[in-house]
């Protein structure tokens, strides 16, 4: 069977590929391939909460990073401020993590040591 169907397609901004473009700058719209942001040439990704991140992240390519306008440097601080606090967690979950193996080590030592079971 043959069809003729039309097909909208996105092209990577920077090599040009059809393949694997995921990516929209929030600011200009131009679109990047998951290969170009993996190389970090494309842009940035802002998670939009500390926890989780979803739809509502926000992209931006290198050329609106580098000079952005007063409503991106908006945008921008709101998320930089979530990048800060998940940088934040990720460090206090790090040292506690590295807390709780130590006192589980220690608990393990004193039950060996008395034949606790």
């Amino acid at each position: 069977m043959e069809k003729q169907v039309l097909k909208k397609i996105k092209f990577c901004d920077i090599c040009g590929t059809d393949q694997s473009v995921f990516n929209t700058c929030s600011n200009c719209s131009k679109d990047f391939c998951y290969d170009c942001q993996k190389k970090n040439i494309a842009g940035q990704e802002f998670p939009h909460a500390v926890h989780f991140s979803g739809s509502t992240d926000c992209y931006l390519c290198m050329g609106c990073l580098a000079s952005p306008a007063p409503k991106v440097k908006t945008i921008l601080s709101a998320y930089l401020k979530i990048q800060q606090l998940r940088n934040e967690s990720k460090a206090f979950y790090d040292d506690f993590d590295v807390r709780c193996k130590a006192a589980e080590t220690k608990v393990k030592e004193v039950a060996g040591k008395y034949n606790i079971k």
